[in-house]
């Protein structure tokens, strides 16, 4: 087994094909096959079912697939550190549900940046991504730091997968949840809004494309047993469906101050459940300097904006 045959299985099951692989690999589509059917046999698992159409990762393969993406990942990070590394870059990767804050804060980082030095090299990345995939991805270093909900509902699976990943949670603000609306929604000059309220409404949902449970929503358990509901996976899209029909969000009601008040109000949620949003960061080091700013900006962010 060697670190070419993991890249090889990691970009076939991307492809679907051990054609569309070659191509991205660019290597012969006989020499690809070889190197999988080699992998196999040493390992003493099919990764792969073949058939006309394409490829179908097993069980098995899916699970040595995952460990394989972890091993590339690791590696990525000693190459980025010891190899590629310049002193003068810096470099900074969160992971986060779908948050305003977190993007408003990024932008605030990445301008503090471009002040200080404009000569400055840097290569930030923020990604907005469901529940696993954040745990996922501070747990193998594609980012320092991920940033997720925490309701009294899902505690206990989350705080159970955090520690199975050897993670660990700080909370950053507790919140009572605002529910988003349109300005032209038939809600929309409530004071406060009950989950009755809702109930003919159709409420937006952020997707968690590899677990539907509702441990893993973004938003309250009683919007995830609503009968009508809209997944999206990104925050634009869900700002347009507010604007253009009657659906409703449900979130923390941190949002910019310039977007509320063109196109959504932010009515506060009758919820007497205790809701947060914290921090997910590695257990094997502390946080740089770096990511600890941009927690401080957050949280600059957060008090600026709890008002609205």
């Amino acid at each position: 087994m060697n670190i070419q045959q993991l890249k090889y299985v990691v970009e076939v099951e991307k492809e679907k094909t051990i054609r569309g692989a070659s191509k991205k690999l660019f290597i012969a589509q006989s020499s690809l096959s070889t190197a999988i059917k080699d992998l196999e046999e040493e390992i003493g698992i099919s990764i792969f079912i073949r058939s006309k159409k394409g490829v179908t990762v097993t069980k098995e393969g899916a699970e040595f697939i995952e460990y394989a993406k972890q091993v590339l990942a690791q590696l990525n990070v000693i190459e980025e550190t010891y190899i590629k590394k310049t002193l003068s870059e810096k470099r900074f990767s969160v992971s986060s549900q779908h948050y305003d804050f977190a993007s408003e804060a990024f932008s605030r980082l990445i301008n503090e940046i471009e002040e200080q030095n404009h000569e400055a090299k840097f290569t930030f990345r923020l990604l907005e991504t469901d529940t696993k995939k954040v745990l996922r991805d501070v747990y193998t270093n594609i980012s320092e730091i991920g940033l997720i909900y925490i309701s009294e509902f899902n505690e206990k699976v989350l705080y159970r997968l955090i520690e199975s990943y050897g993670l660990k949670f700080e909370a950053l603000f507790e919140f009572q949840p605002k529910v988003f609306l349109g300005r032209n929604h038939p809600l929309a000059d409530k004071d406060i809004i009950t989950y009755q309220d809702l109930a003919e409404y159709p409420a937006l949902t952020f997707e968690q494309s590899e677990d539907n449970s509702y441990q893993f929503s973004e938003e309250p358990l009683e919007i995830q047993n609503h009968n009508k509901k809209v997944l999206v996976s990104d925050r634009t899209t869900a700002i347009n469906l507010l604007v253009g029909s009657n659906c409703y969000l449900t979130g923390s009601g941190i949002m910019r101050s310039e977007l509320t008040r063109n196109m959504l109000v932010s009515i506060p949620l009758n919820s007497q459940t205790n809701h947060v949003i914290g921090l997910i960061s590695t257990n094997k080091k502390e946080i740089s300097t770096l990511a600890k700013h941009y927690i401080e900006i957050i949280q600059s962010v957060i008090k600026e904006r709890s008002d609205i």
